[in-house]
């Protein structure tokens, strides 16, 4: 859990509700914080510009491959789950989607996909 500092709150401050819940804010949007606190701020569409941008890093040599599969696998849950996607394509289309991808990448590189 992150360390929380409440030093530059008004010590009258009536109102706990809103310190608790600006903490509670805070602690969703750490980094570094337990997937239960976690809100899944990321959409499909910002995974996939993530991707490719980390993409683009890799291919400079800027930094290593594994970073894609934290991504790829965040962007096959968030795919899989997203309820605009399965309404408009159905989700048998969403599941072969998904597969196909899954299949593409393991053809790339078997090592790669860790999901």
């Amino acid at each position: 859990m992150k360390f929380h500092s409440s030093d530059n709150w008004n010590k009258i401050f009536d109102c706990d509700g809103v310190l608790y819940f600006s903490q509670r804010c805070e602690e969703m949007l750490f980094h570094y914080a337990s997937e239960k606190y976690k809100v899944p701020l990321l959409n499909t569409k910002l995974l996939i510009s993530e991707y490719l941008i980390t993409e683009t890093l890799i291919n400079r040599n800027k930094i290593s491959q594994h970073h894609l599969d934290y991504i790829f696998g965040e962007f096959l849950f968030s795919f899989s789950n997203d309820i605009a996607i399965k309404e408009g394509w159905g989700k048998v289309n969403v599941d072969r989607i998904v597969k196909s991808l899954v299949q593409l990448i393991e053809k790339r590189n078997p090592k790669y996909l860790n999901i």
